[in-house]
This record gives structure tokens, sequence and C-alpha cells, in this order.
């Protein structure tokens, strides 16, 4: 097949940064459940305890998540042990630090950076359901809070003593959590964008949020702050058979009061989005299982789907945190990787109303705004007019980029149809550089 090309459409080129995930740390059958970093000479990494050496460790970075070595380990004897599934890694500063368990409800805490912990148990709970740790959260070195299937722990004296408050009015606040002040607890109302309050001074709880989108196919997963108001949270909608998720981004400007969904977009892997984490207030990224990450760099008004590499890909678990200027990413069983940037090619190729396109050496990136959803696809054809290439494209709400690979095309100058109904709705032109 030739095309012949009426109208090309070409923004002039500007070289930017190219980026890409490099392998830094890994152990066979290693699994990463939290990555928390302070700065970018201070990260640290909670593992669960590895089949060959069923250790427990905690790594540390102090160069950007370069370079990991070992700053706390504990043998455990198997499932049972206490520190064998670290779950809900968290970091005061500096010094003060905890994880939970996910197979029982114990908490370790370290006030010496991570070096060595204390195990706190809680023998009151045992008739309430102690099967793991859902979350923990830390206001400042006395006040905590610890959320399991039976209720809810805190302390106001770091785990002195400890208050044992019952869900009984809301059994399902059990997710995500998060203190407004060190008088109130936030906590998610089961997966749903529905967020309830438990006052720690009056002992109480009561309606936080309350969304007016009840879709209970929209579920939230996990959520980043930026500061006392500005936030973003992510997680995917069922559709479809199994498992089937779309990609979901919340952003919301009153500290969770209220959520706006600005992202409501399907991309494989089609399991949604699971960890979320930002920068500043413009640059931020999201993950999901079996490899999948979306970035943005102007405050989540266009997103942008980025490739794993195939080493990273196709398991579960992933994590995402700032080593400073640096997103490093971790999963199970695939270690820890940094983004590390290479001077490459980046070209604004079009830039209408609906459609943009931008190209690197590896991919173009392209992004359709259609309401209706419609199918869309593109043809890519070499200068002599011969087919190499086509592919489906996705089209939503949003400013949202896909990648369709370009790194197996030779160098040259090549032409791009886009296809809507049979019909060309846009057609140009792009050089690939080796």
């Amino acid at each position: 097949m030739k095309y012949i090309i009426l109208m090309v459409l070409l923004i002039p080129i500007a070289i930017l940064a190219e980026k890409r995930w490099v392998e830094k740390h890994n152990i066979e059958y290693e699994q990463i459940s939290d990555l928390n970093c302070l700065d970018s000479v201070d990260c640290l990494a909670f593992t669960y305890a590895a089949p060959a050496s069923n250790e427990t460790i905690v790594y540390k970075s102090t160069d950007r998540g370069h370079n990991w070595f070992p700053l706390y380990k504990e043998k455990v004897i198997g499932v049972g042990d206490s520190t064998y599934d670290i779950k809900c890694g968290r970091r005061l500063n500096k010094k003060y630090l905890g994880f939970g368990d996910l197979n029982s409800v114990f908490l370790h805490i370290s006030e010496d950076g991570g070096k060595s912990f204390q195990r706190i148990s809680f023998d009151s709970i045992s008739a309430l359901d102690p099967r793991a740790v859902l979350n923990y959260q830390i206001w400042d070195e006395k006040i905590s809070a610890l959320s399991f299937y039976g209720g809810l722990l805190i302390t106001n004296d770091n785990w002195k003593t400890y208050e044992l408050v019952k869900k009984t009015e809301f059994p399902d606040a059990d997710h995500l959590m998060f203190f407004i002040d060190s008088n109130n607890l936030v906590i998610q109302n089961s997966l749903s964008q529905d967020f309830v309050k438990y006052n720690l001074i009056e002992k109480k709880w009561d309606w936080y949020s309350k969304s007016d989108d009840q879709d209970s196919t929209k579920n939230m997963y996990d959520l980043w702050f930026i500061n006392d108001t500005l936030g973003y949270a992510c997680g995917g909608q069922k559709f479809g058979q199994a498992d089937a998720k779309r990609d979901l981004i919340w952003k919301t400007i009153d500290k969770g009061k209220t959520w706006k969904l600005i992202v409501n977009s399907t991309y494989p892997p089609r399991f949604g989005l699971s960890a979320i984490a930002f920068k500043d207030e413009n640059h931020g990224i999201a993950v999901g299982e079996w490899g999948k990450y979306i970035e943005t760099t102007d405050g989540g008004k266009t997103w942008v789907y980025v490739p794993f590499p195939a080493k990273l890909a196709n398991t579960i678990g992933y994590e995402i945190a700032w080593a400073g200027e640096t997103p490093i990413v971790a999963a199970w069983g695939r270690g820890i990787w940094r983004l590390d940037y290479v001077k490459g090619q980046e070209d604004e190729i079009l830039m209408s109303d609906k459609i943009k396109i931008r190209q690197t050496n590896t991919n173009l990136y392209i992004s359709i705004e259609d309401n209706n959803y419609e199918d869309y696809e593109i043809e890519i054809a070499n200068i002599e007019g011969i087919q190499v290439k086509k592919e489906k494209l996705n089209s939503g709400k949003g400013i949202i980029y896909y990648p369709i690979s370009i790194e197996d095309l030779a160098s040259g100058t090549y032409i791009y149809r886009i296809i809507s109904n049979s019909s060309v709705v846009k057609s140009g032109k792009f050089i690939k550089i080796e």
C-alpha cells in the first residue's frame, strides 16, 4: 500500500532528555513491600523475607537510589513470624520510623534510623480479627495510628500505652489513612471515594467526605499529599471480564474533602494503577500491576504512558518513590530500578486541539481527546509509501499520551496517518534518528 500525503504538519525539533529505567538492586525472589525517601541521600527499601536467605532486610541508599546496602537484618522462622512479611514501612524523619506486618497485628518501631527495631504486640485485640495490619501512619514521635480488620489502635505516647477503637459505626473503614492534624485521623471507607474521620480527643466517628460519585466499580488504592491541601490518588475501575480495570487518577485541593477524576483511561496491562508519588506540585508518577507507568510534569494536566523494560514488567507489588529529583521503582522479584536520563531526541510532531504527537528515539507518544472513546488507529509508511506499522490507538478524556514503539524502524523519514471510522483525521511525517 502506498500513500499520497497532501498536507504535512511539523513543529520544529526540541532536543530534551530521554529517560531509561536502570536496574540497581535485585536478589532472587526478594519482595520489596515499601520504598520511602526523605531526600536524595536517604532512601529506605523494606523487604519481605527472601526464601533463599530467610531474612527480612531494610536496605538504605545514600546516592539517589544508585547503590543499596543492608541497614537492618533479622532472621525469621517462617510465615508465622511477625517480621516475615513487612507492610506499611513509614518514616517521620531520619531517626523515627516503623513498619507493620501482613499476617498479624504487630508493630516494629525504630528510633535510630532503622539500625534496630523494638517489636510491639497487642494482646488485647486477639478477639477482634487480628489478621493483618491494613495501614500505619505517624503524626509525630508520640502520636501514630495502626488500622487492622477488627479495629484501630492509637497512641499519644509512642506506644507505651494505646487506645483500642472499634469500627462499629464504620466497619469498612479499613484502607487508606492519613492525619488531618494531631486530633483527627481520616480513613477510607472500603475502597471507595468516601472517607470517615475519627476525633482522637472527642473519641467520635463521623463522615469526613462523601463523594457524589457512588460507582462501586471505581476503587481508590493509593494517595499522595504534596502539602496541606493538594493531593492525588490512583486506582482502577472494573470493566469487562475477570480483573480488567481502567486507570483512574483523582486530584484534591482541599485535603481529600472532594476528589476530581482527572484520568479515566485504558492501556495495557489493564489492571489499574496501584501506587502514586509526586516530587513537587508538577511532577508525579503512578504505577500499576504487571508493569504500567504513567507520568505528569504539569500538575496533572497532561499524562504520558511510558513502557517499562521487559525485565521490570510482568509482576505485581509495584512501589514508587522520589530520591530527590530522581524517581525509583520497585516490584516483587524485580528489585529496585532508577530512572536515569540520557541525551536523546524529543520532537513535537503535532499539537492540535484534539490530537497531539510527541516523538523520542524509541516511541511516538499520541494523545487523542475524545469523550466518546471512538476507535482510532495509526498507519506508518516509509518515504516510498510502503506500510511498515499499523496499530490501534486509545482515545479518551484529557491529555493522555500513549506510546507507539518505533524502536525497530531504521533511520529515515516516515509518513503517518491517523484513521477513525475509515476516514483519515490527521496525517503528517516524522524523522527517525538512530
